[in-house]
């Protein structure tokens, strides 16, 4: 009886300190696999245009991303499949809303700035300004589409939360955007 007394007071200690282990193991995965499943991906993100006159027939636009990660998870782009499409908007479009989908017709160009990237990662609770140029007639007004693709599996995030538009005039006597 008194041995089985010593071996309880000798280790009473060390398999509390296991079993204790053990419990804060269990519950920070369990926690962890929690925030994961519930952490919903915040990319923001907003454009603008810089416009500088090439010819009078012709001008250079710098196209200006400024994307932000507001989650606390890093997001992938998918550089392969993140473009950006210009169209030019006509003089005489009817009024009412201004959709590339439904009044626009095909893009004048489409550009996919960092096709040739292998990766590109959007740190947690930063600001990444991305830029690309593309050359343009003079003399329309465009309507910029930058439509940022995202390597994200989750149900909340849809791939429309991630496309930002833009007009730019390069119509005669106007310089910006």
């Amino acid at each position: 009886m008194i041995e089985v007394a010593t071996f309880i007071r000798d280790w009473t200690p060390t398999i509390a300190i296991l079993a204790t282990g053990a419990w804060v193991l269990f519950n920070s995965i369990k926690e962890e696999r929690w925030r994961r499943e519930t952490d919903i991906p915040a990319m923001d993100g907003s454009l603008s245009v810089g416009v500088t006159r090439l010819s009078a027939e012709k001008s250079v636009v710098a196209i200006n991303a400024i994307w932000r990660n507001r989650g606390t998870v890093p997001i992938r782009m998918m550089t392969r499949d993140t473009r950006i499409e210009i169209f030019a908007v006509p003089p005489d479009i009817s009024c009412g809303a201004l959709t590339s989908t439904t009044n626009l017709g095909e893009p004048v160009a489409v550009h996919t700035p960092y096709a040739d990237h292998e990766t590109f990662l959007f740190e947690p609770r930063t600001r990444s300004e991305l830029q690309c140029h593309v050359v343009l007639d003079n003399g329309s007004v465009y309507l910029i589409r930058w439509n940022l693709l995202l390597d994200i599996d989750h149900p909340q995030v849809h791939p429309w939360h991630n496309i930002r538009e833009i007009v730019c005039d390069l119509r005669f006597g106007n310089v910006a955007g």
